[in-house]
């Protein structure tokens, strides 16, 4: 890789470095979320439960989970760059693949974390409560 073409982009060690970091913090994120945190504030298959679990616990438990799928989906947007520029000097056409296939899961995975959000407002709601 010649100076000017290194220049525009990250070099392959600083890709590589990004690219493992933001991996590992995202498998340092999604199962505390997914397993710990999310389940404690819904029920499966019951609204109504759901509602009572969030509104017991006060929705803390629920909010740091979505938070952690917050961080993880953003971690997998920066983890998409880091591949496309890792990726880009050997297979240009496979790392616009990469890239873009990663770009396009996080954001499908922000519009059902809005969902999640939407959740919680509407169980803590004061017109719910009252």
């Amino acid at each position: 890789m010649n100076t000017a073409e290194q220049d525009r982009g990250l070099s392959f060690n600083t890709a590589a470095l990004t690219a493992g970091l933001g991996l590992l913090l995202m498998v340092m994120c999604a199962p505390p979320a997914f397993f710990y945190f999310l389940p404690q504030g819904s029920v499966e298959g019951d609204a109504a439960a759901t509602v009572t679990a969030l509104q017991t616990t006060g929705g803390t438990p629920y909010l740091i989970g979505a938070f952690l799928l917050f961080c993880t989906y953003c971690l997998d947007i920066l983890v998409a760059w880091a591949l496309y520029w890792l990726v880009r000097p050997g297979q240009a056409a496979f790392a616009q693949l990469v890239g873009w296939t990663r770009l396009v899961y996080a954001a499908l995975a922000f519009v059902g974390l809005i969902f999640t959000f939407q959740v919680y407002d509407l169980a803590t709601s004061a017109e719910l409560a009252a």
